[in-house]
């Protein structure tokens, strides 16, 4: 539906498509539609600013936005480019053409944290988020019976790359959409997410929330963690919980590059 939305707007490859992306399915389907459209698809996180609109579509000239109602008003987004619906409208009964995607053409722009200076575009293609995948799914022996529990943003290159981990090996994905220490530790135990990636305050919550209702175990069998100094107490708290813990560095720029063994 997003794709024939995309369609009918005159959207054809390599244009640029600015996705403001909540942490729901909306936005996932959303990304995954851009991608398979042959177009680029320029994340931005639904908590940005107005002027982080304005300095993404400077850098990147969308042709189109895809955003809910809520996130198109608050934002502007019609100031800038048309907009969309997220999920791309109406049903419809007619599916598009199959797109010829180009694995080494420009796919998806994330942004930087602007940790130093002002936030950057990282270009990524098909085949650089594969790399960073496979790089992923070796370190943490992702099969298709495991769970991810995510609660970095889609829009983040943490997001992109464990969705498209997930999409590689079949897995599923748990968006945290209102994330708190009990919702985080209901979801884990509801879905019975077995891996958790992101900085390490996410496995620490959940952790400690298990401690405060005196549990002793854990659907989890394996948290990656970066972004962050990781606290000893983390580490500890894994091996009570029989957790392999595994440190990953990476960026928007050069995602999941280096990882340590998956040991006990």
């Amino acid at each position: 539906r997003i794709r024939l939305a995309l369609s009918r707007a005159g959207i054809t490859a390599q244009d640029a498509v600015l996705v403001v992306a909540p942490l729901r399915n909306e936005a996932v389907a959303a990304y995954l539609a851009v991608v398979r459209h042959g177009s680029v698809a320029v994340l931005l996180d639904h908590r940005s600013g107005r002027t982080d609109v304005q300095n993404v579509c400077a850098a990147t000239a969308p042709r189109v936005a895809l955003a809910g109602t809520e996130d198109a008003d608050r934002l502007g987004l019609s100031g800038f480019c048309p907009v969309l619906p997220l999920d791309g409208g109406r049903a419809v009964a007619t599916t598009p053409e199959t797109a010829a995607v180009d694995p080494d053409a420009a796919a998806v722009v994330v942004f930087t944290s602007g940790t130093t200076s002002s936030p950057k575009g990282a270009i990524h293609t098909v085949n650089s988020l594969r790399c960073g995948t496979a790089n992923m799914v070796d370190a943490l022996r992702l099969a298709g019976d495991d769970t991810l529990f995510l609660a970095s943003p889609v829009a983040s290159i943490t997001g992109v790359l464990q969705i498209e981990s997930a999409l590689r090996v079949g897995a599923r994905v748990v968006l945290a959409e209102h994330f708190s220490p009990e919702s985080a530790f209901e979801q884990v135990c509801a879905h019975g997410a077995s891996v958790i990636g992101g900085a390490p305050v996410i496995a620490e919550t959940i952790f400690a929330e298990a401690d405060r209702r005196g549990l002793a175990t854990l659907p989890l069998r394996c948290i990656a963690l970066g972004g962050a100094m990781i606290p000893a107490s983390v580490i500890e708290s894994a091996h009570r919980f029989g957790v392999r813990a595994v440190r990953v560095y990476g960026s928007s720029e050069v995602p999941f590059s280096t990882s340590t063994a998956l040991s006990a």
